[in-house]
Protein backbone atom coordinates (compact mmCIF):
# COMPACT_ATOMS: atom_id res chain seq x y z
CA UNK A 1 0.00 0.00 0.00
CA UNK A 2 1.87 3.12 -1.31
CA UNK A 3 -1.17 5.28 -1.53
CA UNK A 4 -0.38 8.41 1.08
CA UNK A 5 -4.56 8.71 1.84
CA UNK A 6 -5.45 4.99 2.14
CA UNK A 7 -2.24 5.14 4.98
CA UNK A 8 -3.83 7.78 6.56
CA UNK A 9 -7.33 6.47 6.71
CA UNK A 10 -5.35 3.38 8.45
CA UNK A 11 -3.77 5.15 10.60
CA UNK A 12 -6.84 7.32 11.87
CA UNK A 13 -9.06 3.61 12.27
CA UNK A 14 -5.83 2.61 14.96
CA UNK A 15 -6.27 6.18 16.61
CA UNK A 16 -9.95 5.10 16.49
CA UNK A 17 -9.52 1.62 18.12
CA UNK A 18 -6.75 3.06 20.99
CA UNK A 19 -9.54 5.81 21.69
CA UNK A 20 -12.18 2.84 22.43
CA UNK A 21 -9.05 1.18 24.82
CA UNK A 22 -8.58 4.28 26.23
CA UNK A 23 -5.13 4.80 25.28
CA UNK A 24 -5.26 8.81 24.49
CA UNK A 25 -1.56 9.26 24.32
CA UNK A 26 -1.35 6.17 21.59
CA UNK A 27 -4.69 7.93 19.92
CA UNK A 28 -2.71 10.77 19.39
CA UNK A 29 -0.55 9.86 17.73
CA UNK A 30 -1.48 7.70 15.15
CA UNK A 31 -4.10 10.92 14.81
CA UNK A 32 -1.34 12.96 14.04
CA UNK A 33 0.35 10.37 11.52
CA UNK A 34 -2.96 10.16 9.99
CA UNK A 35 -3.00 13.74 9.32
CA UNK A 36 0.04 13.73 8.26
CA UNK A 37 -0.81 10.98 5.52
CA UNK A 38 -3.70 12.80 4.90
CA UNK A 39 -2.13 16.49 4.25
CA UNK A 40 0.65 15.06 1.99
CA UNK A 41 -1.56 12.28 -0.05
CA UNK A 42 -2.72 15.57 -2.50
CA UNK A 43 -6.20 15.08 -1.93
CA UNK A 44 -8.66 18.17 -1.32
CA UNK A 45 -8.47 19.65 1.57
CA UNK A 46 -11.93 18.48 2.97
CA UNK A 47 -10.29 15.38 3.46
CA UNK A 48 -8.47 16.73 6.53
CA UNK A 49 -11.58 17.20 8.48
CA UNK A 50 -11.94 14.03 10.05
CA UNK A 51 -8.11 14.00 11.46
CA UNK A 52 -8.21 17.09 12.32
CA UNK A 53 -11.32 16.11 14.51
CA UNK A 54 -10.05 13.29 15.62
CA UNK A 55 -6.55 15.27 16.68
CA UNK A 56 -8.59 18.48 18.31
CA UNK A 57 -10.96 15.41 20.59
CA UNK A 58 -7.83 13.61 21.54
CA UNK A 59 -6.52 16.62 22.77
CA UNK A 60 -9.76 16.81 25.05
CA UNK A 61 -9.45 13.56 26.29
CA UNK A 62 -5.69 14.22 27.28
CA UNK A 63 -7.03 17.61 29.35
CA UNK A 64 -5.19 20.17 27.11
CA UNK A 65 -8.77 22.16 25.40
CA UNK A 66 -6.35 25.10 24.17
CA UNK A 67 -4.82 22.32 21.36
CA UNK A 68 -8.05 20.95 21.12
CA UNK A 69 -9.83 23.89 20.12
CA UNK A 70 -6.56 24.73 17.66
CA UNK A 71 -7.53 21.45 15.60
CA UNK A 72 -11.26 21.74 15.63
CA UNK A 73 -10.92 25.30 14.30
CA UNK A 74 -8.72 24.17 11.65
CA UNK A 75 -11.32 21.59 11.17
CA UNK A 76 -13.89 24.45 10.78
CA UNK A 77 -11.56 26.46 8.42
CA UNK A 78 -11.24 23.79 5.82
CA UNK A 79 -14.72 23.04 5.84
CA UNK A 80 -16.67 25.76 7.36
CA UNK A 81 -20.68 24.58 6.42
CA UNK A 82 -19.93 20.74 7.86
CA UNK A 83 -22.98 19.65 10.04
CA UNK A 84 -20.13 16.91 11.66
CA UNK A 85 -17.15 19.29 12.32
CA UNK A 86 -20.31 21.40 14.03
CA UNK A 87 -20.90 18.28 15.95
CA UNK A 88 -17.50 17.70 17.22
CA UNK A 89 -17.21 21.00 18.34
CA UNK A 90 -19.91 21.23 20.60
CA UNK A 91 -18.80 18.66 22.84
CA UNK A 92 -15.68 21.20 23.13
Amino acid sequence: MNNRFELGQVTVNLGILNTALEEHGKALEFYLQGLAYARDSGKPKHWLTEPLCRVGLAYLDLGEPEKALDYLEQARAVLPESERVDQKMRVY
